[in-house]
């Protein structure tokens, strides 16, 4: 059975790609190895996910300690390796870069260092390398404009990818994913605040409650977060060695419709107070942005990796929200 290592198993995509496996019995096809600094991983349902199984294990390692982290790598010799570890939430540059940059260099470097017979390796960017974009829908080749720090670190990411995968023909590849619903997102992303604020509110004690929201009329690509999972297999089982693929709806939702439907799904009576500054204190995001981003997911299909699947955004809301835990 082949083995798939997956870093940064307990954070936002992790977890939820912990689900897809089981619920899609993946973990009968291939062995998976989930590491973390961190992964106890809470029970969702159906699956006990936290706990270890005789197709799935998890190794508590800091994946910044990167001399560990190389011999994990080493040991380990897997098949396959998918990193999700990422930070956007950092003012602090060191870190940034640490993380989004030089971890995925550690990680194709260790398997270079130790000669290993990899499969592939999938990489995470994302839509922040684009920044302001000077046309609408975003290919795979526009110029990356970067507007906050961590679009810039995912940039550095992107060009150790072009680097390594040149020189040493790495079979490393890219998914550069856009914005994301799902349960148990971070607070400092829009549907993840919308989601918890609404969630706090308690219609017994404040029948009118209050939520903060920044600039609403902007317009966004989202994708459920099952549909970017099942994209990343593709990529990751599909996908050219040393390209770079949209994870994309190729459309964009306005920001107001996205709340006023969770509005709608919370079935709470609540007052929207707009603070323009709300989403750029203490993240790294910039005060300056794009009104409209969405991408071009046109290679996807012209590669063959399958259909970009697009579920209902009504349903993605319905089934982020009801599996929120606050």
């Amino acid at each position: 059975m082949k083995k798939i290592l997956i870093l940064g198993i307990s954070g936002f995509i992790g977890r939820n790609l912990l689900e897809f496996i089981f619920s899609h019995n993946l973990h009968s096809q291939y062995h998976f190895i989930g590491v973390d600094k961190n992964p106890n991983i809470y029970p969702l349902d159906p699956l006990p996910l936290h706990a270890t199984t005789s197709s799935f294990e998890f190794i508590t390692l800091n994946l910044l300690d990167f001399p560990s982290l190389v011999d994990l790598v080493a040991n380990l010799r897997p098949d396959y390796i998918i990193n999700l570890a990422g930070t956007f939430v950092s003012e602090d540059w060191e870190t940034l870069v640490k993380v989004n940059a030089t971890l995925p260099k550690v990680i194709i470097e260790a398997c270079l260092q130790h000669h290993q017979q990899i499969e592939k390796i999938l990489l995470i960017g994302s839509a922040a390398e684009y920044g302001i974009p000077y046309a609408c829908p975003i290919k795979e080749d526009s110029e990356l404009r970067p507007i906050n720090l961590y679009g810039l670190s995912k940039v550095f990411q992107t060009n150790i990818f072009n680097y390594l995968k040149t020189k040493h023909q790495v079979p490393v590849v890219m998914a550069r994913t856009f914005n994301i619903i799902g349960p148990n997102q971070s607070n400092f992303l829009s549907v993840g605040n919308f989601i918890s604020q609404l969630k706090k509110i308690s219609p017994n004690i404040s029948p009118n409650g209050e939520i903060f929201v920044g600039n609403l009329d902007s317009k966004r690509d989202f994708l459920d977060i099952r549909d970017v999972i099942q994209m990343y297999f593709n990529i990751l089982f599909k996908g050219g060695v040393g390209e770079i693929y949209n994870v994309c709806s190729k459309q964009s939702i306005n920001i107001q419709a996205i709340l006023k439907n969770l509005i709608k799904i919370s079935q709470k009576k609540v007052t929207i107070i707009n603070q323009n500054n709300y989403f750029t204190n203490n993240t790294t995001k910039s005060s300056t942005t794009a009104d409209i981003i969405q991408g071009d997911n046109s290679k996807i299909t012209e590669h063959n990796l399958g259909i970009m699947q697009l579920t209902p955004l009504m349903d993605s809301l319905e089934y982020a929200y009801s599996r929120t835990l606050i």
